[in-house]
């Protein structure tokens, strides 16, 4: 078996576990992801519910401003 070509963030040293069978990395380095549809899937539950979108990032910030604003005026 070949050993998982990932490397440490910290030590810069090699992992010493094996590699998945026809991969380079070891299954807790991304060896075992799933085939093509299981990453469509994971992109689609992100936006599920549509919190990431920009849309709705935006709307959060609007609403964040509005509150900060709304605060320093009745501080002052």
């Amino acid at each position: 078996m070949t050993q998982c070509k990932a490397k440490s963030k910290r030590s810069q040293q090699q992992c010493k576990n094996h590699a998945v069978r026809g991969r380079k990395t070891c299954r807790m380095h991304g060896g075992i992801l799933g085939g093509k549809k299981s990453l469509e899937a994971r992109r689609k539950a992100v936006l599920k519910h549509g919190f990431y979108t920009t849309k709705a990032i935006n709307e959060r910030k609007k609403v964040s401003k509005f509150y900060k604003e709304i605060k320093n005026r009745i501080e002052n």
